[in-house]
């Protein structure tokens, strides 16, 4: 039988594992999810996906999203596209995924993800980690640099830059009969951001470290920093860690679940804590309905309340 699992990164999945805890049936065989999330700020977020089982020890899924949010900076539209593989292999699980998506006039990112744990009837304890790669749009720059050796140097022109990062973390989770939690965390470590350069003399700008991209591309990062302040773009921002707990009882056909996710961004190291609850009761033969609330509070932007719903169908 296929375990229900738990992608940290993605903001929809809690919702996703809760309406699985609820729903048994729906992780032995196949499912489809869509939803929606709209914030005060005038951002939604509109999602689908599907999942199945090849047989009784490995599951798949798949899912898209798209979001379209403003900042005072920039507007956000971003598509987003995942799939992932999991085998249980009795006592220990393997979990692998693939991940696009594309900002537009920001960035283009690839990740790789990978887990695996080990878990009983009640416990799992997961080690979880993603490669990723993030080619940016073209960027226009016309400022004074500081260098790492503390000389500066006057950079008019145009770069292309990219960058790779490792994330590791890890996941503990309980399940019992009517209560079950989960608390996860990945910190994420970013090599130097390569850029070329229009003008072959600033080639000594090559290999630029963070501080030193941050000056170059400061309406990026800046647009950058603001967006992992909104649960809408956190899934899709550039994070240096994260932090996450969920709490859920079951009572009947009846599911209640808090979230709490903490993130701080890896360009101007702003945080931002999201506090959400919701429930979720069958609509019908076969499906489950998640509605949700919470707020965002983050040293960018004022406090940001949103709202949400999801649909659980199963087969």
């Amino acid at each position: 039988m296929p375990r229900p699992h738990s992608r940290f990164s993605s903001a929809a999945a809690a919702g996703v594992v809760a309406l699985l805890a609820g729903s048994p049936a729906a992780a032995q065989g196949g499912f489809g999810t869509v939803g929606a999330e709209f914030d005060e700020a005038n951002g939604y977020l509109v999602f689908g996906g599907l999942g199945g089982a090849w047989s009784t020890a490995t599951s798949w899924d798949l899912s898209a999203s798209q979001s379209d949010t403003t900042t005072p900076l920039a507007d956000f539209r971003t598509t987003a596209l995942t799939g992932s593989v999991d085998h249980d292999f009795g006592r220990v699980g393997l979990r692998l995924g693939l991940g696009s998506w594309r900002d537009e006039g920001l960035s283009r990112v690839g990740r790789l993800t990978g887990s695996i744990d080990w878990h009983g009837p009640r416990w799992t304890l997961a080690l979880e980690g993603q490669l990723k790669h993030s080619d940016f749009d073209t960027l226009a720059v016309d400022r004074i640099v500081e260098r790492r050796d503390g000389t500066t140097v006057r950079i008019t022109g145009t770069a292309d830059c990219a960058v790779d990062d490792i994330g590791l973390g890890a996941r503990l989770g309980y399940r019992g009969d009517t209560w079950s939690f989960s608390i996860a965390g990945m910190s994420y470590d970013y090599d130097d951001f390569g850029c070329t350069f229009d003008i072959q003399t600033l080639a000594l700008l090559r290999d630029s470290t963070r501080d030193e991209f941050v000056q170059l591309a400061d309406r990026v990062t800046g647009v950058l920093a603001v967006g992992s302040a909104r649960r809408l773009l956190s899934e899709t921002s550039f994070l240096d860690n994260r932090v996450g707990l969920s709490l859920r009882r079951q009572t009947g056909p009846r599911g209640y679940s808090v979230y709490y996710d903490r993130v701080e961004d890896a360009f101007l190291r702003r945080s931002a804590d999201t506090l959400s609850a919701g429930v979720s009761f069958p609509v019908g033969a076969g499906s489950l309905l998640e509605v949700y609330a919470g707020v965002t509070d983050s040293s960018v932007n004022d406090e940001i309340v949103f709202v949400g719903l999801m649909l659980l169908i199963e087969r």
